[in-house]
């Protein structure tokens, strides 16, 4: 057992010098930069050690703020999360080797200890604890082994060990191959899950945040505040805050600090009851940021504006309301069952009446709204849902694709990460499933599986809690455990609907939501304000969820296929509906947010060119392409269909065969993707007509 848990903390120190590796040194090109970096890590982790409490709190207040950061200064300066959660990984890997030193040289010549452990990380650990989580970690560390061997025979060149991709996925704006997308996008993506993971490890191996703290809460409560005050900004003036990328494509959704409105209002889920309860049962400072972050909750579920977070929320309180009255039916407290049947219909009719005869010109009505007509009408029609992919993304296409992967790989899955690189030839070329479930089960194999599993089991417990106990310890924990079981519903639900946890913050937000019922009696200590339930209610099943979450993370995670390279390199492809592409030997066409031709002569009177778009929602809004020639405004163009249109421009007659600027602008609610396929203009037959000087 004990060899197990080294191996363990030998893979965990192993995968953080991988994690700043791959994030980092790829972007920082000067030996002075990369050594800024090491430095910085290895002062936060000196810090960790001295100052645990302060440090994590520091990663609970940037994580939810940390994609903003890079957006709005841009990719020179790293990600942050990721540096604090590698220091994190780091120091939960050399904990032992502190152990020893301390035991050993126990005082230093001014009886100071020379490197400083708080005594919470050696508290002494249950032997049922102990034995579970040993156990667990070294099943995971064997199927490790196992997967490692089978993904071998499979993937040829596990580029996070040994180098770069072989290939170029990503294509940038300006229609050039680049596999620097690969590292931003796909490989961090999927570092996000690992990164709540090892949270999530970190919590329970050091018995320090079973419970979480007010002082976890505090930064928590304000990080929320803060991305509340940037959505307003971002809604109301025009400032450098637009250009970080806070407005949704075409929808006027804002993701504020976020990556998706729709991880951005489910993460709201998770942190929407906390925050309530925050402001009855804290004090002082932590009530007022527990108000300020409830009223910024409210607001960035409006701007979010996701339909996903909306039929979570109101399916998981209805839900919620089902089991509560059941238990109350069980103790004959009718007063009680009649309010909470009142409150379920209310919440339920509620909805109903708000997506009926509520104005379609509110964002969020109006999206909710289109799903509910839909699903009214395939309901009473009968005629199934073929058309589904007109309201919910073409799930009809990523789902069948995603138990196909499984049923192709379901040992390993095709890699944490891959799903898009697998979905090429079977369907639209996007990165999520559509669905937390199949997402897993589709990347990870039978790890995903369990993990699901392991959540459903969670969550059912929780519910059994709600049924069968009254008061676990206390009314204080008892109202905790209602509300973190009806957050942890209602994000369950969602995930049906949306792959939420591919994002760092949710990810994030759904460890500390969970290992708030990892709270363990006694060790908490100092009358800190904490929130939790009992260990012998709670504790078991949420270690079943949470070692099937880091379980998911194999040795095969963010490798390349080798399907994926002799299928598709060389290959004209039809994918989805869009364009052709060569993918390798360049492009017919340019795929374009905002291009410039720097001095180009147009030699006739009138421009013909053609243009297409892959945005899904054009046919209800709308996407704008303008043409200017030495910043004069030449045309404007809406396209409202994906196909392939022509058009004309007049060019003036004092510019005809004259040197001039072109440039050609889409709308400025039109996101400027790290893939231009999903979301990107395309634009051909210029640089045919054109000559350069």
């Amino acid at each position: 057992m004990r060899f197990l848990n080294w191996a363990l903390r030998l893979f965990l120190a192993i995968y953080a010098g991988y994690l700043i590796d791959s994030s980092y040194f790829g972007q920082l090109q000067t030996p002075l930069g990369r050594f800024m970096l090491v430095a910085c890590l290895l002062l936060y982790l000196a810090w960790f050690y001295r100052w645990e409490t302060s440090a994590v709190g520091l990663l609970v207040f940037l994580v939810p703020l940390s994609s903003f950061f890079p957006r709005l200064f841009g990719w020179s300066l790293p990600p942050l999360h990721v540096l604090f959660t590698s220091a994190f990984i780091l120091a939960i890997a050399v904990a032992p080797l502190v152990r020893v030193v301390r035991q050993r040289f126990p005082a230093g010549p001014f009886g100071r200890r020379g490197l400083a452990v708080p005594d919470t990380l050696m508290a002494p650990a249950r032997d049922r604890l102990e034995f579970f989580f040993t156990l667990f970690t070294g099943t995971w560390i064997a199927f490790c082994i196992v997967s490692f061997v089978f993904v071998s025979l499979r993937y040829t060149n596990l580029y996070p060990f040994f180098g770069e991709p072989p290939y170029d996925y990503v294509i940038n704006r300006l229609g050039h191959r680049s596999s620097e997308g690969i590292l931003i996008s796909h490989w961090t993506m999927a570092s996000y899950v690992n990164s709540a993971v090892f949270l999530l490890y970190a919590m329970k191996s050091r018995h320090i945040s079973g419970a979480i703290p007010s002082r976890y809460l505090n930064p928590l409560f304000a990080a929320y505040s803060c991305v509340g005050v940037v959505a307003y900004l971002q809604s109301h003036y025009n400032l450098a805050f637009l250009n970080a990328g806070g407005i949704w494509p075409a929808t006027a959704r804002l993701n504020a600090t976020f990556d998706d409105p729709n991880a951005l209002a489910c993460s709201l889920i998770l942190v929407f009851p906390i925050a309530t309860l925050g402001t009855l049962y804290l004090s002082g400072i932590g009530r007022i940021l527990a108000l300020l972050a409830t009223g910024s909750s409210i607001y960035l579920l409006y701007v979010a504006a996701s339909r996903t977070a909306f039929a979570g929320l109101v399916l998981g309180l209805v839900v919620v309301a089902l089991f509560l009255g059941l238990q109350a039916l069980r103790k004959r407290r009718y007063a009680l069952l009649v309010i909470l049947v009142l409150l379920g219909v209310t919440v339920l009719a509620g909805s109903i009446v708000l997506l009926e005869k509520g104005s379609r010109e509110v964002l969020l009505v109006a999206r909710a709204g289109e799903m509910w007509d839909f699903l009214k009408q395939n309901w009473t029609q009968g005629t199934g849902f073929s058309d589904i992919g007109k309201v919910a993304y073409s799930r009809n296409l990523w789902w069948p694709s995603a138990v196909r992967m499984f049923k192709e790989h379901p040992l390993t899955g095709v890699g944490i990460g891959a799903f898009q690189f697998e979905t090429v030839n079977h369907g639209a070329p996007f990165d999520s499933a559509g669905n937390q479930y199949l997402q897993l089960l589709a990347e990870s194999g039978i790890w995903g599986l369990v993990f699901g599993g392991g959540i459903a089991v969670a969550l059912i417990y929780c519910l059994g809690i709600l049924l069968v106990k009254t008061r676990p310890g206390s009314f204080r924990d008892y109202l905790w455990t209602t509300a973190l079981g009806a957050a942890l519903i209602a994000f369950s639900i969602s995930l049906h609907f949306g792959s939420h946890l591919l994002f760092h913050q949710v990810a994030f937000v759904f460890a500390l939501v969970l290992g708030s019922l990892l709270r363990i009696p006694g060790e908490s200590g100092g009358g800190r304000q904490t929130i939790g339930v009992s260990w012998r209610w709670t504790a078991a099943p949420a270690t079943v969820a949470m070692v099937f979450l880091i379980a998911q993370l194999t040795a095969l995670s963010h490798s390349a296929p080798v399907d994926f390279r002799k299928e598709v390199i060389g290959k004209e492809q039809d994918i989805f509906g869009y364009p052709p592409e060569k993918w390798a030997g360049g492009f017919e066409f340019r795929w374009l947010t905002s291009l410039n031709w720097k001095r180009i002569r147009l030699d006739q009177p009138v421009l013909n060119y053609s243009l297409y778009t892959g945005n899904p929602d054009v046919s209800s809004t709308g996407v704008t392409v303008s043409f200017f020639l030495d910043n004069r405004p030449l045309k404007t163009v809406k396209l409202t269909d994906h196909n392939w249109s022509r058009h004309s421009i007049e060019i003036p007659p004092n510019m005809v065969g004259k040197d001039a600027v072109l440039k050609v602008t889409v709308d400025r609610t039109w996101r400027a993707p790290r893939d231009p396929r999903q979301l990107g203009v395309a634009l051909r037959e210029v640089e045919a007509a054109a000559t350069r000087p």
